[in-house]
C-alpha cells in the first residue's frame, strides 16, 4: 500500500518533481477548483424563483445548462 501510494504521488502530470499528495486527489482539487470558477463566471442562480435554495442535483442541472448556453453563444 505504501509502495503505492507512492508510486502516485509521481505520476501528477503538471509537475516533474513528486508531490506530496497522491495524483487522483490532486487532480479532484483542480477539478474542484474549476467548478467553483465556472460558477463565478456564470454567475449561477442558486435559488429559483421563490427564493428557496436549490438542491444538489438541480444545481449541477443548472450548471450544466449554463455551459451549454454559452457554448451555443459562441457558435
Amino acid at each position: 500500500m505504501q509502495e503505492m501510494t507512492n508510486f502516485l504521488c509521481h505520476t501528477f502530470l503538471r509537475c516533474i518533481r513528486s508531490i506530496s499528495v497522491v495524483a487522483p486527489v490532486q487532480y479532484a482539487h483542480l477539478a474542484a477548483f474549476r467548478m467553483k470558477e465556472h460558477m463565478f463566471t456564470f454567475k449561477i442562480k442558486w435559488t429559483d424563483d421563490k427564493g428557496h435554495e436549490l438542491s444538489p442535483q438541480h444545481r449541477l442541472r443548472r450548471t450544466l445548462q449554463s455551459e451549454e448556453d454559452a457554448v451555443s453563444a459562441e457558435v
